[in-house]
Order: structure tokens, then sequence, then C-alpha cells
């Protein structure tokens, strides 16, 4: 199946974020740089710091995170026919200005795509073949596809894409249905990098270490959120690549 070009949409501060998100996966991936610290981690400047929580409260507290955040936790965990779900959908889509004929259709087939419950029959002309769930192959392709167009480093681009390529078991799961998502986990993941920075902050002391991983997950979550809302075929990914961001290996704190 063919992968169309992604429509990003990032405000100028996701833009920001996602810009020293990726500096900082790659600094540390930096075999030049010697350092006394454990491995898979991330170490903040002062300043770094201070960017970071000004971008991330702003991301964290934007609409489209929160509302698309409970929108993807809620479908994956097969709350798929609450009313509220499909409404909350078709009105992002309609601000990004897609059209909100056939709604139910454009629902269901999104649900299909994303493999958490079958198409059922319409007699819909654009609707003549039987949509499927999207391959994890598919997706990883589609993935690759999302990170050359958002222009960040080449080798961040291929630390971001096997990082993914690790969560397919748990993806799987979750899309199985023999998984589910525990309550506001997407949201956690940068809230609990946020809070942790500002308390140290103000108590004064040096920040620890930080995890690479949830810096990578969160680096996932900003450029997949900047696709949701378009095509069916990006939600379904921008869906799929959110769950992989804030899987729980990556939500735990590092030792």
């Amino acid at each position: 199946m063919a992968i169309h070009e992604p429509e990003i949409r990032l405000t100028g501060d996701d833009k920001d974020l996602l810009r020293l998100l990726a500096e900082l996966i790659l600094s540390s991936h930096d075999d030049r740089i010697s350092s006394n610290y454990p491995t898979n981690s991330t170490v903040l400047s002062d300043n770094e710091a201070r960017q970071l929580v000004l971008l991330l409260e702003n991301f964290v507290s934007s609409k489209k995170f929160v509302e698309g955040s409970y929108l993807i936790e809620h479908v994956f965990n097969r709350d798929v026919d609450d009313h509220a779900l499909r409404s909350l959908y078709l009105a992002w889509k309609k601000r990004h200005g897609r059209s909100g004929a056939l709604a139910t259709a454009q629902w269901q087939a999104l649900l299909a795509r994303l493999g958490v419950q079958p198409m059922t029959e319409f007699n819909h002309p654009w609707h003549r073949q039987p949509v499927k769930p999207m391959s994890f192959e598919h997706f990883l392709r589609m993935e690759k596809r999302l990170n050359a167009a958002s222009g960040i480093n080449p080798r961040v681009q291929q630390i971001i894409l096997g990082f993914v390529e690790k969560q397919e078991s748990y993806v799987e799961s979750l899309r199985s249905g023999k998984t589910e998502l525990a309550k506001d986990q997407i949201l956690n993941l940068p809230k609990r990098l946020l809070n942790h920075i500002k308390q140290t902050n103000a108590m004064q002391t040096a920040i620890n270490p930080i995890s690479t991983q949830q810096i990578i997950g969160i680096a996932v979550i900003v450029m997949d959120f900047a696709t949701l809302f378009t095509t069916r075929d990006w939600d379904a990914s921008g869906f799929i690549s959110t769950v992989s961001g804030a899987a729980p290996t990556v939500i735990l704190p590092s030792k």
C-alpha cells in the first residue's frame, strides 16, 4: 500500500521541543563524550532544563495533547462504542479541515485500521475494499517516512526507529486486547519528567541524569501528534506510535 507524505502540523514551540529532544538524544549517544554517568542516560545543563520545562509545559497543557491522549487511551482499551470518543475524533478532524461526511464510516475505518475492531459493511463508493489492520511492518515504514520528513538529524532518526521497533510485542499486545493502557499512561510520560525537573530546581540541587528512553519516548509522541487527524493511515500510525513512546518500560524512571 502506498504511503503518502505526512502532513506535519507543529507549532513553533513544538518544533523547538522536538529540536531540543533530538539534541539531547544525539548527545547521549555520542561516543566522543566521556562521562561518569550511567549508560542510557541524559544530562541536562541548567539552560537545557529551563528550556525543557517551558516547552514541556506548553505541550502537556495543549488541548490537542490532552484530548488526543484521552482518545488514544480509550480506543486501545476498547471503549470504542462511546459516542463521545467518536465525536471528539471527528471534531479534531474538522479542526484540521477534514470533512465530517460519512462520520460513522470514518470512525469505524480508523478502528479497523488500528485492529481494535473489525470494519462493518457500508454501501459507500469509497469503501469497496474491506479495511484491514495496519501491519507493524507498514507502520514502521510510515514512521521512517515521518522521521525523514521531520528534518531531525539522521542519526537521531535511526535511534528513534530502533526504539519504536523494539516496542512491537507491547504494541501488538495492546492491539489484540491482551494488554490495557493504564489511566493517563500517555500523559504521565512527559508530566513525570517535567515534575522531576521542576522539583529538582525548587530544591536548588543538581538534576540527576534522566533516562534517554524517556527523552526518546517523548520525542516520538511529539512527532506523531503532529500528524494526527490528517488522514486515516496517519491517524492510525500516530495512535500506534504514541503508545510505543509511552510503553511501561519507558515511563519507569531510570535506576
